[in-house]
């Protein structure tokens, strides 16, 4: 019997903010498409998801997740973006834009549009800052120079 996909997976495609995240890889450069935040994780919230688990609360919640977590999530997460104007950077649209950057600087972010149901974000890209200090200086030092 020979496996094969789904007709309903055709139409299925990586998001920009994967594709991003492999683009990067594939030249080793800074990811800061990806918010994969590569800071420690305070103890508070450490011995928090411990002390849950150990109290057996350590099943999938529903798909939407829980409500309380993810208002605080979502306060919390306008701290870790920044939406930058690329309308200059060289490119026919905002995914061009952000590969033009990366291949120029070695710094992902992600076409702005990726996050909006209309082109709205198509002149923005997102970057995530939730980075340790020297990953940031890192990238600013080509960024800085792609602007001059």
């Amino acid at each position: 019997m020979t496996l094969r996909q789904s007709k309903r997976c055709e139409i299925v495609s990586q998001s920009e903010i994967r594709s991003m995240t492999r683009e990067c890889a594939r030249i080793d450069g800074i990811n800061m498409a990806q918010g994969i935040c590569d800071l420690d994780a305070p103890p508070c919230v450490v011995k928090g998801a411990k002390d849950a688990m150990d109290a057996g609360h350590n099943t999938y919640s529903s798909c939407e997740g829980l409500a309380e977590l993810r208002r605080a999530v979502a306060v919390k997460m306008k701290a870790y973006y920044v939406l930058v104007d690329i309308s200059r950077v060289p490119g026919n649209d905002d995914k061009d834009r952000v590969m033009h950057i990366l291949e120029r600087t070695g710094v992902a972010c992600v076409p702005g549009r990726s996050f909006y149901h209309d082109d709205s974000g198509s002149g923005v890209a997102r970057f995530c800052f939730a980075k340790k200090s020297n990953t940031l200086s890192e990238a600013c030092v080509p960024i800085q120079r792609l602007c001059l």
